[in-house]
């Protein structure tokens, strides 16, 4: 809807996307959601490609907020399966008592160290 009048108001309003002109009504212009400032309609193709542009990067943005979050939860999933199943061996093996080995057993095998 496009308007500059207070007649254009209640329409404006109502509308899913207003313009109001700079040169109309000071209500007309608060009532619109876009007030072009020129009063051109020439440029409301570039207004337009401006808002399509912005739009586009919310998108991208939360598509890539959304695929780093999916990752983050299967990351942290992940690592609970992981430490849920590794973690008893790990601690099994950190205080079971060490086999002690005679130190001779390695000297027959690989000679006496000589200097």
């Amino acid at each position: 809807m496009t308007g500059d009048g207070v007649n254009d108001i209640l329409a404006m309003k109502d509308a899913d996307c207003s313009v109001a002109m700079a040169s109309g009504s000071e209500a007309a212009a608060q009532a619109a959601q876009v007030v072009l400032l020129d009063s051109d309609f020439a440029h409301m193709p570039s207004v337009v490609l401006e808002g399509r542009r912005v739009v586009n990067n919310v998108q991208r943005s939360a598509s890539l907020f959304l695929v780093k979050n999916i990752f983050s939860l299967l990351l942290s999933v992940f690592s609970a399966v992981f430490m849920l199943t590794y973690l008893p061996i790990a601690v099994t093996a950190l205080f079971r008592k060490p086999e002690w080995k005679p130190i001779h057993h390695g000297v027959k095998l690989a000679g006496l160290p000589t200097a």
